[in-house]
């Protein structure tokens, strides 16, 4: 999800791709690192306080399964209520988007949007729209139950190949 956040705020604010692959790599190497010492630092805060367990995890880990994870090595307790604060995180992601989206046009100057054309909305890339959707139908209970393994496996496959990619294209030297 960190690296979805890169890759939908990149174009807006012209970041190329070296700068992308760079920052993808360090956020999720600094998210496998957190994913092992927050449960540490959360037991050493909130020991008997779930609500904040669930808040810290879900609110720093940048993907979701580091934060279940993470929240599964504090205690399964919390795993859905840190899912909950990740999500809400992801929720965001549309917002801030459309705002970095904005503030870029914007510096750029009125000419450059004039020449563009293409309204707020359109700038954001697709699988953020696709995310909303299913979230939306995963909620509303409007997805088959046989579908879930189908879905899992794809997402998983996708998630890996996406990393390969970011991988392959990084310049360790940077």
């Amino acid at each position: 999800c960190g690296s979805s956040a890169i890759a939908a705020t990149a174009p807006a604010i012209d970041a190329s791709d070296e700068e992308r692959g760079l920052v993808i790599t360090i956020v999720n190497l600094t998210g496998t690192v957190m994913m092992f010492l927050l449960p540490l630092l959360v037991w050493l805060l909130f020991r008997d306080e779930p609500l904040q367990s669930a808040a810290l995890m879900g609110g720093v880990l940048q993907s979701v399964g580091q934060v279940v994870g993470g929240a599964s090595m504090v205690d399964a307790s919390i795993v859905d209520f840190a899912l909950l604060f990740k999500i809400l995180r992801i929720l965001m992601l549309v917002p801030i988007v459309l705002l970095f989206t904005h503030l870029a046009t914007q510096k750029r100057g009125a000419k450059k949007i004039n020449e563009r054309g293409v309204p707020l909305l359109k700038r954001v890339p697709w699988y953020i729209y696709g995310f909303l959707i299913t979230a939306l139908l995963n909620t509303l209970h409007l997805l088959p139950e046989g579908l879930d393994p189908i879905l899992t496996f794809l997402r998983q496959n996708l998630e890996i190949t996406a990393l390969a990619a970011i991988g392959l294209r990084l310049n360790l030297q940077s």
